[in-house]
């Protein structure tokens, strides 16, 4: 059974313009009994008894011929049908008095909050006069017979349109016509919000008697139809409610007292232009609707790039997009500054910026007048290092929504990710230690690992890590090469103070939240979030491969960055390319390997030539750039002397690979060797270590030598062809071998 407020409406709307219709019938009999009344006094108008010049023709005829019969003999055909139209016009008062006290009673009987015009009136700020300019202007869409009863008040029978003409004949006062030009201003709200459109189609008429036209979706809207306007979904989109997972909002300890003082300047009037600066899926719109629903309202998002594309431009389609948000009785959130501001020029056009800032400051004037009078806070949603326009007639606010921190983001996970749908594998701990994500970032991965069809499956770890994986869009290969190799702590073979000092980073990274925040060390000591280390040694002595076990075990997959592609001779380019590297590494959560670190982090020399200079300033950003970073960063070289000293300070830690002794030197044979299809011969392991000083990395090129010569001999891997291979192997690398001179 449909809901009784359904036709409500249309209802309201109804009874409206019966009133409407019977204030018309009122005028137009004044306008008829007073033309009467002056054809009634005739010749002898000004010696008659009781005609008083000053008083209105309509109430002299009411207040002297009430004696008077439409059957006397003494009333002259005239007297009688003046007496008619007073008649007329008592009842047409009479008529208009019932339809206000049937619009009264609905009123009383009903929730205005249901009624579109009494939204209209209250949100739109609208007086009694724009409200009844307003139902003349939209009568025609409704009463086929608007058009005859315009014609007849504007006394032409072709002006069957509405227009300010007929209200200013409907207030009928001298002191009242002339001050309803206000309704039609620029600023009045039936055209600041584009209730109204007076079109100015006739150049020969005043523009009191110009058409008005009221726009298409204001009479849906009168209709009933209270749904955000279909004509905008490509442009805004209404956001109220959120499914229950995403509706919470999680806020670090450090943005609290900060978001509680935004609170309140939201509040303050006159409205302030909130920006929400920060990265995608961090929160801005969530928090935008957070401001709207402490003052009782729900969000409208319009995308400005997408307002400024349609036809009339910017400032128009704003008004358009404020119109609706009132409408939906919704705060305003802008969105799409950056891609309205970004221009297609060359970056090497000497042209560009200032291209650049010209349309900028053209695009914030649209802005500005588009949203100028607007009675609620505007938020603006922006990425980290876009300038926010500037709007003269706001008073601009700026927030920045602080990155998860990992007290907060093991109770996002938690509440995300109940104990019904969670593997007994997936541990939430390391989860909120090891990928640092948006709340955006959390809530898709979680969508995507999980199965539409299955809601009550639990989510596995692995695939809650390939869903991380998927979501975290970056463009490090580039810049990178993605090292993927299967290698574990088992396969490390490297002295035990060695491996203490590894797995000392990887506690570092893993309990880093739980030292700096939880126990509070962070505030006496810093609490940079991000792990820096140098591996310095010889080659081949397992340092890129250490690197690759350690993202593994946390992980994180491995960048190994390539220096040909950072390096530049031009000046200031090194830096650029260095930049991105660090930020699409911290959007992709990766882990950065700078092999042969010192061709980067090399000791600062004294400034004799402009190269000195240039070369010492890409030291002193990488010197910024690496405190600044948040992820992990492992530096390897063969000669740890020559990296700056600054950097050294700023390492987190700093490991020593030595050459390994005869012990490791023996257990890489035997990891190197260790395969069930290997045909293998008698091997004396020992021997092959003590005869042979070789790394990690020579002794595994001396195995495939030695592979590839018992494949081609058809033979058994043994240790004659093994020593072959390790001498060859020496004298490869310039080494002396035992019994050579």
């Amino acid at each position: 059974m449909p809901s009784p407020l359904v036709n409500l409406p249309m209802r309201h709307l109804a009874l409206e313009l019966e009133r409407l219709r019977a204030l018309i019938d009122v005028r137009l009999q004044e306008i008829a009994a007073d033309g009467l009344g002056r054809a009634a006094g005739g010749p002898v108008e000004q010696g008659s008894e009781g005609l008083d010049a000053d008083q209105p023709d309509a109430a002299f005829l009411r207040s002297d011929l009430d004696g008077v019969g439409s059957g006397e003999d003494a009333a002259s055909p005239v007297v009688r049908e003046v007496y008619a139209y007073t008649r007329g016009l008592e009842a047409a008062e009479a008529r208009a008095v019932e339809a206000t006290e049937r619009v009264d009673r609905l009123l009383g009987e009903v929730p205005q909050a249901v009624l579109p015009l009494c939204i209209l009136e209250r949100r739109f700020g609208l007086d009694p006069e724009a409200m009844l300019l307003l139902l003349l202007a939209a009568a025609p869409a409704f009463d086929p017979q608007a058009g005859d009863l315009f014609s007849r008040l504007h006394r032409r029978p072709h002006q069957t349109w509405p227009s300010l003409a007929l209200l200013q004949e409907l207030a009928a006062t001298s002191d009242v016509a002339p001050t309803l030009t206000r309704l039609l201003s620029p600023d009045a709200p039936l055209v600041r919000y584009r209730l109204l459109v007076n079109q100015r189609t006739f150049p020969d008429l005043p523009d009191a008697a110009q058409p008005l036209l009221v726009d298409d979706r204001v009479i849906r809207f009168l209709r009933g139809e209270l749904v955000p306007d279909p004509d905008l979904s490509a442009c805004v989109a209404l956001l109220h409610e959120l499914p229950p997972e995403r509706d919470r909002l999680f806020l670090p300890e450090p943005e609290r007292e900060p978001w509680a003082r935004l609170l309140e300047q939201a509040a303050s009037s006159p409205p302030p232009l909130i920006v929400l600066r920060g990265p995608a899926g961090i929160g801005r719109r969530r928090r935008a609707l957070e401001i709207a629903r402490r003052a009782g309202r729900t969000l409208l998002c319009a995308d400005l790039d997408a307002l400024h594309d349609l036809p009339g431009g910017l400032t128009l389609n704003l008004r358009i997009a404020r119109r609706e948000a009132l409408m939906q009785d919704a705060h305003l959130a802008l969105i799409g500054w950056e891609r309205l501001l970004s221009l297609d020029p060359d970056g090497d056009d000497p042209s560009a910026p200032s291209r650049r800032a010209a349309r900028r400051d053209r695009l914030s004037r649209a802005l500005a007048v588009g949203l100028r009078g607007h009675p609620h806070p505007v938020a603006l949603v922006l990425d980290p290092s876009t300038t926010a326009p500037s709007l003269p007639s706001m008073r601009a606010i700026e927030h920045a929504p602080c990155p998860l921190d990992g007290v907060t983001a093991l109770s996002l996970w938690r509440f995300v990710l109940p104990r019904t749908i969670r593997h007994p594998a997936l541990d939430l701990d390391t989860l909120a230690s090891t990928w640092h994500l948006t709340p955006g970032q959390i809530h898709d991965a979680i969508e995507s690992a999980r199965d539409p069809a299955q809601p009550d499956l639990q989510v596995h770890p692995d695939d809650l890590r390939a869903a991380v994986k998927r979501g975290i869009a970056h463009r490090l290969g580039d810049n990178a090469s993605l090292v993927e190799r299967g290698w574990s702590w088992q396969d490390l073979i490297l002295q035990e103070e060695v491996m203490l000092q590894l797995q000392e980073f990887v506690h570092r990274f893993r309990f880093r939240d739980r030292v700096l925040q939880q126990w509070g060390l962070g505030r006496r000591f810093g609490d940079a979030r991000g792990l820096s280390a140098l591996f310095e040694g010889p080659p081949g002595t397992g340092k890129t491969m250490s690197a690759s076990v350690i993202a593994s075990d946390l992980g994180l997959d491995l960048y190994q960055i390539d220096l040909s592609r950072i390096v530049s001779r031009y000046i200031g380019e090194t830096e650029k390319n260095l930049g991105r590297v660090f930020d699409e590494a911290e959007r992709a959560q990766a882990m950065l390997l700078f092999d042969e670190a010192d061709a980067l982090f090399s000791k600062r020399t004294e400034v004799k030539s402009s190269n000195d200079r240039y070369a010492n300033m890409e030291v002193n950003y990488l010197l910024q750039r690496l405190e600044a970073f948040t992820g992990v960063v492992i530096l390897t070289t063969n000669f740890g002397a020559s990296i700056d000293d600054a950097f050294a300070r700023r390492l987190s830690l700093r490991v020593a690979f030595p050459k390994p002794g005869a012990p490791e030197r023996e257990a890489l044979w035997r990891s190197m060797l260790q395969s069930d299809t290997l045909p293998l011969g008698p091997i004396n392991f020992a021997h092959l270590a003590e005869q042979h000083v070789l790394s990690g990395g020579h002794i595994k090129n001396a195995v495939l030598r030695a592979a590839f010569l018992a494949a081609a001999r058809d033979q058994r891997l043994d240790e004659r062809l093994l020593e072959t291979a390790a001498r060859m192997e020496m004298r490869a690398q310039g080494m002396l071998v035992h019994g050579e001179d």
